[in-house]
């Protein structure tokens, strides 16, 4: 028997009974069937190779910069500072006694402040004329219009020059006049041009003298200025907040820029000396604000940067940086670390625990989720360059853009094994 399936003619042999090969058909069919729904059906969601991480999303932000250090209680060695006058003088007085505390920018000494202070209003009152003579302006005015009105004066003087010798050449053509005539209206006319430009002369100069008195009251100005700031100077003020240890100089001497007036030593162990290396020295202010801690006991303060010492040890290739702020009752020589703060860094930021340390090729990483149309996610590993952690936020500066979602925690699950 001869059964037609689809356009394929297939021979069957006669013991076959009817009702076997419909159950045949019925059952190819069934595959077709099933094959063309599972073309057209929608694809099922591949179940996620990953388990669940926590994710955050990389913004634009600032975090803040800080340097963490190491120390010791204490002022660094040789931490006494003596203090000069900046000008020479003869001592007028001493306001602070040994052992006195005293804060920075307080008057220590003054000196006999009199020569100084005749200069000074000699200073002040030349730059007060200076500017008056500048302000009012007019005799540089008055010379620029006499200036104006002799230039004037020569421009027509020559006009009726030329005339004149153009009538006397005429009349020397037509044999009316003698060549003397000409000569002397050619001298004329040779006069008045000399006149005409030392007329000129005059109004440029004229018209300079508003600039050369603007030059003199601006540097009368400064001198007075500079006069003002030398009287200042006649008063000695602490570089720094301490005790006076000692007192080089009394009443009634001379002192000078070179010789000490006074020392000053820090206050008991409110301060704490850090060893630095030379790079963060280089980016550490006096003035930065600072945690410090004490490692015994876990004690801590706020303080701030008093010194930075501008050299590096060359041996250790360190630097010297003096924190005040030193917990109260801190035993000196005591190990501490402080945490400054050197400024804010603005760029992409994400969580510090988001970044993966490759054990093989030494790269930072950071895992970036990608979503499918279906539903489905992945996460593609990326090289990032991080210009700075702080331990709890990082700014990264290159591999990363702002809106992306990354693993904030679990990285190194997702991290690739090695191909060996």
């Amino acid at each position: 028997m001869i059964i037609e399936q689809g356009e394929e003619r297939v021979a069957v042999q006669p013991r076959v009974r009817f009702p076997v090969a419909v159950g045949i058909s019925v059952v190819a069919l069934a595959i077709l069937a099933a094959v063309l729904w599972a073309r057209h059906a929608p694809p099922a969601a591949a179940p996620s190779v990953h388990p669940a991480i926590a994710t955050a999303t990389a913004r634009l932000g600032v975090i803040e910069e800080t340097l963490e250090e190491y120390g010791r209680v204490g002022p660094p060695a040789g931490a006494q500072s003596n203090v000069a006058f900046a000008v020479p003088g003869i001592i007028h007085s001493i306001d602070v006694r040994v052992g006195q505390q005293v804060s920075a920018g307080q008057v220590l000494a003054t000196l006999d402040a009199a020569p100084y202070e005749y200069a000074a209003r000699d200073a002040q009152a030349q730059a007060a004329a200076a500017q008056a003579a500048y302000a009012a302006g007019t005799v540089p005015a008055a010379q620029v219009q006499g200036a104006r009105a002799r230039v004037a004066a020569a421009q027509q003087r020559i006009v009726v020059d030329r005339a004149a010798l153009r009538r006397e050449q005429t009349l020397e053509a037509a044999g009316i006049a003698a060549a003397k005539d000409v000569e002397a209206a050619q001298a004329q006319l040779a006069s008045d041009q000399a006149a005409l430009t030392s007329a000129e002369a005059d109004l440029r100069a004229a018209q300079t003298q508003p600039v050369v008195l603007a030059a003199d009251a601006a540097s009368a100005q400064a001198k007075a200025a500079a006069a003002a700031a030398v009287l200042r100077r006649t008063s000695l003020t602490a570089p720094v907040s301490g005790v006076v240890e000692a007192i080089f100089k009394h009443v009634g001497e001379s002192a000078d820029t070179t010789t000490p007036v006074l020392a000053i030593g820090p206050v008991g162990q409110n301060e704490a000396t850090l060893d630095v290396p030379g790079s963060d020295a280089r980016r550490i202010a006096p003035g930065d604000a600072a945690i410090v801690t004490v490692d015994a006991g876990g004690a801590s303060a706020s303080g701030r940067v008093v010194g930075v010492v501008p050299s590096v040890d060359p041996a250790t290739q360190n630097s010297t940086v003096v924190v005040s702020g030193v917990p109260p009752g801190s035993v000196a020589g005591s190990a501490v670390h402080a945490v400054i703060e050197i400024g804010m860094a603005r760029g992409i930021v994400i969580p510090s625990t988001a970044i993966v340390q490759d054990p093989q090729s030494g790269d930072s990483l950071v895992f970036v989720r990608e979503d499918n149309p279906n539903g489905s996610s992945r996460y593609e590993q990326r090289v990032v360059q991080v210009a700075y952690d702080n331990g709890k936020q990082a700014l990264i500066a290159r591999g990363l853009r702002a809106g992306e979602t990354v693993a904030a925690q679990g990285g190194f699950a997702l991290l690739a094994p090695s191909s060996d």
